[in-house]
This record gives structure tokens, C-alpha cells and sequence, in this order.
């Protein structure tokens, strides 16, 4: 987790390691706090199940 004040670089540090480490990842998603939490999560869960193996996938029922 990145934390701190605004404007002292967080999310520069963020995309950058992003970019530095993107072939470790599958998948990289931002969340925008400023946004409805439970949608954004519902989004990912929709995209990271169509592309994980099958004892990976996330119970969308549970998140109702």
C-alpha cells in the first residue's frame, strides 16, 4: 500500500513499478476510490474470470 499527502508522487511511483513489472502480472487494476468500491470490485472479478484457470476464479454470487 502507497500513502501520503497529495501531490507527493504516489501515483507516478504506482505506474511506474507497474510498467517495470507488468510481465510478473496477469492483470493490473486501479481502483478509484472516489468511485462505488463494490462496482469497480464486481468489474474486476468479471474481467480476472474470463482470463484465470478454473481453481482461480472468483464466486461472483458472493459478492451480492
Amino acid at each position: 500500500m502507497i500513502s501520503g499527502g497529495a501531490g507527493v508522487g504516489k501515483t507516478q511511483i504506482t505506474k511506474r513499478y507497474a510498467e517495470i513489472y507488468k510481465n510478473h502480472y496477469d492483470i493490473v487494476w486501479w481502483f478509484d476510490t472516489n468511485r462505488n468500491l463494490p462496482e469497480q470490485y464486481r468489474d474486476f472479478a468479471e474481467k480476472w474470470n474470463s482470463i484465470s484457470k478454473n481453481s482461480q476464479k472468483i464466486d461472483l454470487d458472493s459478492l451480492n
